[in-house]
């Protein structure tokens, strides 16, 4: 990754000033990033793979050959005894799963991506109190990809779906926004400050792919060309466009220093709302007002009280629909049949009065400082609406569809926030800041979902295997998103339920809610500690409550790769050993046929690990997403530029830093999984691991 930014501004005369602002950010990304079921990195480790291979081996076989040719796999799909002559690569080939170094070295996937991003204005001060700025912001990227898929990866494997192949696209996204303010400032009788702004501004986006990829495979092996592909290959272009006209203005009055009031208002009219009764605008105002008594008493404060502000905000902020979202199109085919032209219709729906959305926050909160402002705490108490959601709620495929958009929710959200800094030491050479925070959502409900419905599952909440495990809901009058299914019935007393016949758990309960996706608690810690020219950063952060499922888990105790599938029972014996042999899982609870007869046996290993899959039960694989993590540790040194001679001229600061990114995940309600890197509501499929990064930084100032 390489970035380049710059700031600067110009005095054209004394009435008119011009400025830049911009970022320039090039990124090139390497290798296959699969963080879902079956993947083969983290999937085949954590869900399928064998816990007695020995990876100094697997790479150094990376290249090893079958005597047909083929990448050899450890996971073959026949005994030895099972070799075919008639078909000899039926034999040789993995099932499912490659040498992990070789499936790499066979994939080429590149991206490079190009971000620019700022403004520039020209402002013109019309007089002392009244000027007039014009600024016109964009970000822009371009991304392009080639992905390569050798042939002999298709040549290899049984059963994995892989077929050599060749892919490219590039993609463009413009965002613009066009913008004209007028200021005016003045301060009448000496004590009463008015600041008054109005203006407009024009967002327009703009979005652009051209995408093509062979199918079906290669016809000439490892020759990548869109040409060559076996059956006609899969074009596709995408173009998105969307406008937003915005009026708006604000108004700030101060009096004496110690108390001020806000007011805003603004009017959006969006091309991605419906026009049909004027709902493709959306208003919002907000008002704020803020008290210093510190400035009423500044005689009378105690040596230790140094600032106080009590504050208080409402407000509104629009939620849009995504574009196109509000019409049903239809999808251009690129295929005929019998020479008449296909199209395909969307699997999602609209509702016919489907609309943007509000949300309305009151704010309330204090601020101090003390001990001439070494030390400070700042608290916020938050209310939030989000009236009318639009939310894609999952649709039975019978309908003719699988999803839905509606406005269909109603989510409240209130809780508190702290942030509590100081300077702890203070000298001529050293100094040690640091900055605490500390977020509590008291509550979160869905107070309105789908009229006649108690739950709703939105798009995308399901999991990999839906209803085999725990997965992500919003039910009416519980905090937003509550994770449901897969809990393990028991009995009145509170033990489990047991088939006296099997030995085995029930199946499991597809009701059973774990709780809130949500963690309670947020916040962080950062310390800065400077001496002289060398600086040490250390930040943290953590949260607690939340829960998530994982697949992975689930698939590691089915296959056997979890260790405790492997462990010793009451009897001193692996539980893998013959229930015969004092083998077996120690397995107690109550009877499912009266729900009270005990229940204390032993059964197969193999059985019992599998049968949480069978029987769909998530117990053991739902986890808290609570942690604590050290985030960065950064250590830096500011070059003493000023020492350089002609350097010293232009040259005004440079800093060079060593900067380690995740090095300690000091704790994790989850034994197997980073809670920081759960990416699905639900939890994960086959969550890559954390990566630990190492890196140098140097930052120069001209």
């Amino acid at each position: 990754r390489n970035i380049i930014s710059t700031v600067t501004s110009f005095d054209l005369n004394k009435f008119v000033t011009a400025g830049i602002d911009f970022t320039y950010n090039n990124q090139k990304l390497y290798g296959d990033y699969n963080d879902g079921y079956a993947n083969q990195s983290s999937g085949n480790f954590g869900q399928w793979n064998h816990r007695d291979l020995d990876m100094k081996l697997m790479r150094q076989f990376r290249g090893l050959k079958t005597p047909t040719g083929t990448l050899a796999s450890w996971n073959w799909a026949h005994n030895p005894d099972g070799y075919d002559a008639t078909n000899p690569n039926g034999f040789f080939t993995g099932n499912y799963w490659y040498n992990f170094y070789a499936y790499q070295d066979n994939l080429n996937k590149q991206q490079t991506k190009d971000r620019l991003y700022g403004d520039a204005y020209i402002k013109v001060n019309i007089t002392n109190e009244l000027s007039l700025k014009g600024t016109v912001r964009r970000d822009q990227y371009a991304i392009y990809y080639e992905n390569k898929v050798a042939s002999i990866l298709e040549q290899s494997g049984s059963q994995t779906g892989l077929k050599a192949g060749y892919a490219t696209g590039q993609y463009n996204q413009a965002e613009t926004n066009y913008e004209l303010l007028a200021t005016y400032n003045h301060t009448f009788l000496k004590s009463l400050a008015v600041n008054i702004i109005g203006g407009g501004n024009i967002n327009t986006y703009l979005y652009k792919d051209v995408t093509a990829s062979t199918s079906n495979g290669l016809t000439i092996p490892d020759f990548y060309a869109i040409s060559n592909s076996k059956s006609q290959p899969s074009v596709g272009n995408t173009r998105l466009e969307s406008r937003t006209n915005s009026l708006f203005a604000s108004a700030d009055v101060e009096y004496n220093k110690w108390i001020s009031a806000t007011a805003t208002i603004r009017q959006d009219w969006s091309s991605t709302l419906p026009t049909a009764n004027k709902l493709n605008k959306l208003f919002y105002p907000s008002a704020g007002v803020s008290f210093i008594p510190t400035e009423l008493i500044k005689g009378d404060l105690p040596s230790w009280f140094s600032f106080g502000k009590l504050f208080g905000s409402w407000g509104r902020k629009p939620v849009g629909l995504a574009i196109y979202q509000n019409n049903f199109g239809y999808t251009l085919n690129q295929y005929q049949w019998n020479g008449n032209i296909l199209l395909t219709a969307n699997d999602v729906i609209p509702s016919p009065t489907l609309k943007g959305s509000l949300i309305t926050t009151f704010e309330a909160g204090a601020e101090f400082r003390f001990f001439k402002n070494r030390f400070g705490l700042n608290v916020t108490y938050y209310n939030e609406t989000n009236s009318q959601q639009p939310v894609q709620i999952s649709l039975d495929a019978v309908s003719g569809f699988t999803g839905l958009v509606t406005n269909s929710a109603t989510v409240k959200r209130q809780g508190l926030e702290f942030t509590l800094n100081g300077t702890l030491i203070k000298t001529k050479d050293f100094t040690w800041t640091a900055t605490k925070t500390f977020g509590w959502l008291i509550k979160n409900p869905v107070t309105k979902i789908v009229e006649g419905q108690s739950k709703i599952q939105p798009s995308g909440w399901g999991g990999a295997f839906g209803s085999n495990g725990a997965q992500a809901y919003q039910v009416l009058n519980q905090d937003w998103g509550q994770l449901i299914g897969g809990g393990l019935k028991k009995a009145d007393n509170g033990r489990p339920l047991v088939d006296p016949s099997s030995g085995l758990y029930v199946t499991g309960d597809p009701q059973y809610n774990w709780g809130s996706i949500v963690p309670k608690i947020t916040g962080g810690l950062q310390n800065l500690f400077t001496y002289k020219d060398v600086t040490l950063n250390i930040s943290l952060d953590y949260q607690f409550g939340g829960h998530f499922y994982s697949l992975t888990e689930m698939w590691g105790m089915y296959s056997g790769l979890a260790d405790y599938t492997a462990t010793n029972n009451d009897h001193g014996k692996s539980v893998r050993d013959p229930l015969i042999d004092g083998g077996g899982v120690h397995v107690t609870g109550v009877s499912s046929v009266d729900g009270k007869t005990p229940v204390d046996t032993y059964v197969d290993a193999h059985a019992y690990f599998q049968n949480f899959f069978n029987s769909k039960i998530a117990d053991p694989f739902v986890h808290k997403l609570s942690y604590v993590k050290l985030r960065e540790l950064s250590l830096g040194y500011n070059l003493p530029v000023k020492k350089w001679g002609v350097t010293s001229k232009w040259l005004q600061s440079a800093n060079l830093s060593v900067v380690a990114r995740n090095p300690w995940l000091i704790y994790s309600a989850s034994r197997n999984f980073d809670p920081s890197e759960i990416s699905n509501p639900y939890g994960e499929d086959g969550q890559l691991p954390p990566v630990r990064s190492l890196g140098f930084n140097l930052s120069v100032k001209f």
